[in-house]
């Protein structure tokens, strides 16, 4: 059997974050919620609060930002960020690929 989409998107997150440097601010504060912010990362940050405000489990893991964005750009996933923080129901963010939001309440 194998796993759900959501089990699969969260190992690939979880294992590209174990596997790199933190990310160090340029200059601006870090957002607890979001992690450590630069202005290279404003789409995965818009994503991400996106994700919260629609009730998805990713959106509410503080590492969220991070994870992201490595996951997209080491293409562990399919996922489209920009779709992400334009997703205005659970639905639509499902339709953006990379099994987010599976769980939304």
């Amino acid at each position: 059997m194998s796993p759900h989409p959501i089990q699969t998107l969260l190992f690939c997150l979880l294992a590209a974050s174990a596997c790199s440097k933190a990310i160090t601010p340029l200059g601006g504060s870090q957002d607890a919620s979001t992690g450590n912010l630069d202005a290279a990362q404003g789409i995965y940050v818009s994503a991400c609060l996106n994700l919260r405000a629609l009730g998805c489990v990713e959106g509410k893991d503080g590492r969220c930002v991070e994870t992201l964005r490595k996951a997209v750009e080491a293409r562990l996933t399919n996922v489209d960020a920009r779709c992400l923080s334009r997703a205005r129901t659970p639905e639509l963010a499902r339709a953006c690929g990379g099994g987010v939001c599976a769980a939304a309440k």
